[in-house]
């Protein structure tokens, strides 16, 4: 009887070589699915809730939320929650709506992963000077008002406190992004909300790195880096989402005209 062969230990160490060069070939495209599979979850999310939008303008004379005043004041994640099809959660739990979250969102305490255009410039034309030219629109605007509603964004990726490769090549090593928690009262939750609207250039992706607005109230509210590394997905205010390059996310996209 023939005794039988094991693997010599070059063998062995040829058959690990070529699993583990397998690995390193199957693992950065597996990842890179998941990250796609996470950006049109995300566009779709932002999709349903234009689709909200519009019903909610619809039952509401034409008008939607812009900024928010003060923490009384409902916000639009609390507004378009009845409108939302098949939700039936109390409005001061928003965070269960699960097409308010990104799944891409680095924070998982975070409950408030997108941003509302409050924009109005105080110049129109649009012109950028140093500190932003533009002010922030508190309360409601008509939606029929506003012109050519497919080349505005209405809601994009929120900012978050994660310092990436494109962050860190430009210098930046903080950023200062307002978190919300589930567990903080509802009148703590509305009162910091208030301040996360888009209603200043220096909260565009597009805007420089400057030190001097680096604080919660001034730095960056639309995420550079949310999507494909270099950019964020956007609501428009004709209802359809899509991806923007975070230097192309300027004033020009959030200045409305009729608004």
């Amino acid at each position: 009887m023939k005794n039988s062969k094991g693997f010599t230990l070059i063998e062995l160490l040829v058959v690990i070589a070529i699993i583990a060069l397998l690995l390193a070939i199957v693992l950065p495209a597996l990842r890179a699915a998941k990250n796609r599979g996470k950006d049109v979850i995300c566009l779709n999310n932002l999709k349903q809730i234009g689709t909200a939008v519009f019903v909610y303008a619809q039952a509401y004379n034409d008008f939607v939320p812009r900024g928010a005043g003060n923490a009384n004041d409902e916000h639009w994640q609390e507004l378009f929650m009845p409108y939302i099809g098949g939700v039936e959660v109390n409005n001061t739990k928003f965070w269960d709506v699960e097409i308010y979250n990104c799944p891409a969102y680095p924070v998982q305490e975070q409950i408030v992963d997108y941003t509302l255009n409050a924009f109005k410039s105080r110049n129109d034309p649009y012109t950028p000077t140093s500190g932003g030219a533009a002010s922030e629109v508190v309360g409601f605007s008509k939606l029929s008002q506003a012109k050519s509603p497919g080349s505005y964004v209405y809601m994009a990726d929120y900012d978050d406190t994660t310092i990436n490769k494109l962050d860190f090549k430009d210098g930046i090593t903080d950023k200062k992004v307002f978190i919300i928690k589930a567990t903080d009262t509802l009148v703590t939750q509305r009162d910091v909300m208030r301040w996360i609207d888009v209603w200043t250039s220096t909260h565009l992706s597009y805007y420089p790195y400057n030190p001097t607005y680096n604080t919660n109230l001034n730095c960056w509210r639309v995420s550079r880096t949310r999507h494909r590394q270099t950019g964020n997905n956007n609501l428009y205010l004709d209802g359809h989402s899509g991806w923007l390059y975070y230097k192309e996310n300027t004033p020009e996209k959030w200045n409305v005209p009729g608004w």
